[in-house]
């Protein structure tokens, strides 16, 4: 799997969120923390989607864009200015888990945004995630009662821009507290209490364009490691 080859950035933004006020504008904030390692929070495989049964997703078609399921991949393409297009898996419905793909930018220009949909509740209520055409990664959520961004779009060395290009994305979500991650490297983290559980989704916005068409592969999804469990040793050595 290609990945790209970056300088990782110094620090993360992180911003907590307590509250539910919907909004479109963000609260700054950022601080440093640490990139987790996947490797340790990795639990139990709970599945992977190679995108070869279009069942297992709510596909659609219409004249502003739609979703298709072919070659071992779900293509996702928008054909109108600043509108967007979700398609979820039909019963995956996660609370803590690290759900990882690949999202391959095949036309899209700047403004143009594509990436992970987690905790979807129906059509109007879920956690998102996306990277921009331009390099640049935010994540926000939407409710019934409106969307809020969780972060400011933040250009990050560790994403490939444009198209075409092909980005590793990962979202590791523990409780109230998410690291999002693009090709191994934490470019965001934020803290928000409003879902805890829901489906996952996939999800492309197209800018001023109006043109954006991007392809998923190689869905997987992990149970998190217990953050509590006791640290295996070895056993002692019996004297002789």
């Amino acid at each position: 799997m290609p990945t790209a080859t970056a300088v990782p950035p110094s620090a993360t933004s992180t911003i907590a969120f307590p509250t539910l006020v919907p909004t479109e504008t963000p609260t700054a904030g950022p601080s440093g923390t640490p990139t987790p390692d996947l490797g340790l929070e990795k639990g139990a495989l709970l599945f992977t989607d190679r995108f070869d049964d279009p069942a297992l997703w709510r596909l659609h078609q219409s004249e502003t864009g739609g979703s298709s399921v072919s070659g071992g991949r779900l293509s996702i393409s928008v054909r109108v200015p600043r509108a967007s297009e979700l398609t979820t898996r039909i019963d995956s419905s996660l609370a803590d888990a690290l759900v990882e793909v690949d999202v391959l930018a095949e036309l899209c220009s700047p403004g143009d945004e594509f990436g992970l949909a987690l905790r979807v509740t129906g059509l109007t209520q879920y956690y998102r995630f996306v990277i921009g055409c331009d390099g640049t990664a935010r994540a926000g959520r939407l409710l019934d009662e409106g969307s809020r961004a969780l972060t400011w779009p933040i250009p990050s060395p560790a994403i490939l821009p444009s198209a075409p290009s092909r980005n590793h994305l990962a979202i590791l979500a523990r409780g109230d507290t998410f690291h999002f991650l693009v090709n191994d490297v934490e470019v965001l983290a934020v803290r928000d209490v409003a879902l805890i559980a829901g489906g996952i989704g996939l999800l492309a916005r197209s800018g001023s364009g109006g043109q954006v068409s991007v392809a998923f592969d190689d869905l997987t999804v992990h149970a998190l490691s217990d953050p509590n469990a006791a640290t295996p040793t070895s056993a002692p050595t019996p004297p002789p």
